[in-house]
């Protein structure tokens, strides 16, 4: 601890958007151990952690209080709220968790986020993304099983359209997030 230069409460508000980052996630998920009707509520906690991720980094820089720290934290944060949360949300959904070939998808969405954010947290990354963002990536998620469930899409077409539609977006999802092509920060 540096006695030299108190820290101020100011310094600590990048770091409690975070923790509400996180706090969405890990609540979006404990919502989904109760009931699916909780899959909605489950959803607009993950777009409020996006919200919240959006404000940190930012917050962070304009008051000088980036640190090792709210770096590591903020990636723990998004691996649960934009790589493991979508993924459990998607589970939730009786027609996508019926055949076991499902389960390792969803896992390889989720693990394919962990990895993407940990080659960020590796490299400097200040001008461009590499790869796909999982935030990007965890909001296009839920905005897809907002539309599954509002839209009752399972019960219009066969369940067999709905999984295969569901494998394609996260895989498709997970080989954007781990790929290498540079993505300009707006």
């Amino acid at each position: 601890m540096n006695k030299d230069k108190p820290i101020k409460w100011s310094q600590h508000l990048p770091n409690a958007l975070t923790i509400t980052n996180m706090l969405m996630g890990m609540l979006a998920i404990f919502l989904l151990l109760g009931t699916t009707a909780t899959r909605k509520s489950a959803c607009g906690f993950v777009l409020v952690g996006a919200l919240a991720d959006a404000c940190d980094g930012s917050l962070a820089r304009f008051l000088g209080a980036e640190s090792a720290l709210g770096k590591q934290l903020d990636s723990l944060a998004d691996s649960i709220t934009f790589g493991l949360a979508p993924a459990a949300i998607l589970y939730s959904f009786p027609t996508l968790r019926q055949d076991l070939w499902m389960l390792p998808i969803m896992v390889i969405y989720a693990m394919a986020g962990c990895f993407r954010l940990a080659r960020y947290n590796l490299g400097d990354f200040r001008d461009h993304f590499l790869g796909l963002p999982i935030t990007a990536a965890g909001c296009m998620v839920v905005i897809y099983a907002l539309l599954l469930d509002n839209l009752q899409v399972q019960a219009n077409f066969a369940p067999g359209v709905v999984k295969v539609v569901t494998a394609i977006l996260l895989l498709g999802l997970s080989l954007a997030m781990v790929s290498r092509v540079k993505i300009k920060r707006l």
